[in-house]
């Protein structure tokens, strides 16, 4: 090539370059309504409470003190111990499963044509996250503080520690004085002692945009877990008894980093858009902005060599939130189960052109008994729990202890209810009165008072419910136990759907 071809190639590459970065970035492409599927953040009070039965590995000596309260012991504070800690949660929106044959680079350095499945979403820090208030903070609420004058007087000093000595007059003056006092705020401590329960359970909490080192809620550790059923048993006409009416197997996929597929997919959702993919996005602070118009951060999750016969498919989403709860194993250990987001998805379609196929969002619902109580099985939807309160008997004033859930077989029926209606306690219920400080003996008899399928009983749209009157620590104390339904519940041979299941938060 001569110099002069050379020079003017130099020139015009030079033009277009200049040209290219003078171009205006263009926005992100405005979604129509309904195409971003937003979920707020879930943020509960009680999230933020660990309890102690016990310091493990602190074993001080139980005794009866002569001249305080056994419960002043070190022995008795050192157990039942309630902490706070901070909870946050992000928000996820999402716009819809995808499924799209993309050229695909293989360890040969070659291209290959595949199925992918990708799911492109968004998060937002919204703040208002719960934050423990400092001891001083919460304590202040109890006391307020008061101007107190004291009077002056005359008192007899013979002592001189008053002042000089006056053989004529040993009376001294202390002149009238004003001071600050901090006293107990009677009124607001009466207050929260009328107050329901659901009021006092944020007592000692406070909603802040602030983060800590120790929380990581201003970040997307993001994990994706897609969970699908694969038909195994193709015969049709079953009658009722003959077991299920289709046989099903559950495959699980974790989403793959893939690098190379990420300015593919950004190709097809926005060019203009930045996707970061599960790995690289849990590098981006995600500041708190409770701006609704805020653009947030961009991910998607992607998975490939997927089985195409999947139906009924599931994807969990964990790292949106810190929460987490702690369950004791009957080997000692502990069990931690982080909350999670569940999206519910169904696949009408075959193994062929799945891309032609349009995933669904939610669940499929039928007229077929049978095949609706199917259809939930395979999502695991959350089933029934039983609420536990204490109460007074004389003014009927309650609030909850603790929420215990149980098991649901194959019928849906739940085991705990299975156990209060045969008049004993149930051993999961027996277990979280001892974690929470309550020595309730294993042999309580337990009654049920309103059984919900009575209609005409008065309280039965309350829910199903037990009582109990035990004898603890010399007190008489009343617990009643109620039957609460939270995705679906039980009506005869049918189940029926009570609220929204396209997504639900769960602890897994």
């Amino acid at each position: 090539m001569s110099y002069l071809r050379l020079t003017t190639a130099l020139a015009v590459l030079f033009i277009f370059a200049e040209f290219s970065s003078a171009q205006p970035i263009q926005a992100q492409r405005k979604l129509g309504e309904g195409v971003l599927k937003v979920i707020p953040p879930q943020i509960l009070p009680d999230e933020t409470r660990s309890y102690l039965p016990k310091i493990k590995g602190f074993s001080p000596e139980n005794y009866a003190p002569l001249t305080s309260t056994k419960t002043s012991t070190v022995a008795s504070q050192s157990t039942n111990i309630t902490l706070r800690r901070q909870i946050g949660c992000l928000e996820f929106a999402f716009t819809s499963l995808q499924v799209k044959e993309i050229e695909v680079p293989q360890p040969t350095g070659k291209m290959q044509r595949k199925t992918v499945w990708y799911l492109p979403y968004r998060v937002r820090n919204l703040g208002q996250h719960y934050q423990p208030q400092d001891l001083n903070d919460t304590t202040r609420q109890k006391f307020k503080q008061t101007t107190v004058t004291i009077p002056g007087v005359e008192i007899e000093d013979s002592t001189g520690l008053l002042g000089e000595i006056d053989d004529e007059d040993i009376l001294k003056e202390i002149a009238e004085t004003v001071r600050e006092e901090t006293v107990v705020d009677v009124e607001k401590m009466t207050e929260d002692v009328n107050n329901p329960y659901t009021d006092l359970k944020s007592s000692g909490l406070k909603k802040t945009d602030a983060t800590d080192k120790f929380s990581f809620i201003d970040r997307f550790f993001a994990r994706f877990i897609l969970e699908g059923r694969v038909q195994t048993d193709l015969s049709v006409g079953k009658k009722p008894g003959d077991g299920p009416l289709t046989k099903f197997t559950k495959k699980a996929y974790l989403d793959q980093i893939s690098p190379s597929l990420i300015p593919k997919i950004r190709e097809i959702e926005d060019p203009n858009t930045v996707f970061y993919d599960t790995f690289s996005i849990g590098r981006i602070a995600i500041p708190a902005d409770s701006d609704p118009n805020s653009p947030g951060v961009w991910g998607v999750a992607v998975w490939q060599d997927l089985d195409p016969r999947l139906d009924y498919v599931t994807i969990y989403v964990t790292g949106l939130s810190n929460a987490f709860k702690v369950f004791e194993m009957p080997d000692g250990s502990d069990l931690y189960k982080h909350k999670t987001l569940q999206l519910n998805f169904w696949r009408p379609g075959d193994i062929h052109d799945e891309e032609e196929d349009q995933i669904r969002y939610g669940i499929p619902l039928t007229r077929d008994p049978r095949q609706q109580k199917e259809i939930c099985q395979f999502y695991d939807l959350p089933g029934p729990v039983i609420s536990v309160e204490e109460f007074k008997e004389d003014t009927d004033q309650k609030r909850e202890l603790f929420v215990v859930e149980g098991k649901i077989d194959s019928n849906f029926n739940l085991d705990l209810q299975k156990a209060l209606d045969s008049g004993s306690l149930p051993a999961a219920i027996h277990q979280q009165f001892g974690l929470h400080g309550y020595d309730v003996p294993t042999g309580t008899p337990v009654t049920k008072v309103v059984d919900a399928d009575n209609l005409d009983q008065p309280g039965a749209k309350s829910g199903i419910r037990w009582e109990a009157k035990v004898d603890v620590d010399g007190k008489t104390r009343h617990f009643r136990f109620t039957f609460r339904p939270r995705t679906w519940q039980k009506i005869g041979d049918r189940v029926e759907i009570i609220k929204r299941v396209e997504h639900v938060w769960i602890y897994r």
